[in-house]
């Protein structure tokens, strides 16, 4: 799949901008809970290049929408990643553990799932 035109990021720097407009958040509000820095939150709102997933979750969740809204107002379709989106380490990576995963009964898939999840909730404080 193709990265999104300019058009479709430029579209979703306008939809960062009007949605924290709405919540009458300021953009160094907005910054000190997505733990960067106030030009870092202005340069999502002006910028014309696609962010990376894990910066669209972080949007989604300072702005308090769901992260399917704003991957689709960035350009990821219904919140999947694409392989072009990983380095080749990483693709490796995920069709390695992909096959591993095949191999699984359901009861040990449910385990690395919720693990997996686990995980993910510690990292990111949630």
């Amino acid at each position: 799949m193709a990265r999104p035109a300019k058009a479709q990021s430029t579209e979703f720097s306008e939809w960062i901008r009007e949605t924290r407009i709405g919540l009458r958040m300021s953009q160094a509000e907005c910054a000190r809970q997505a733990g960067m820095k106030a030009q870092q939150w202005h340069y999502l709102e002006t910028r014309t290049n696609r962010p990376h997933l894990e910066t669209v979750n972080l949007v989604a969740k300072v702005l308090q929408v769901p992260e399917s809204t704003a991957r689709q107002a960035a350009g990821y379709n219904d919140g999947s990643v694409v392989l072009e989106e990983l380095n080749g380490i990483r693709a490796i990576q995920l069709h390695r553990l992909s096959s591993m995963l095949k191999e699984l009964d359901e009861t040990s898939l449910q385990e690395v799932i919720e693990y997996v999840e686990f995980k993910l909730h510690r990292r990111t404080g949630s």
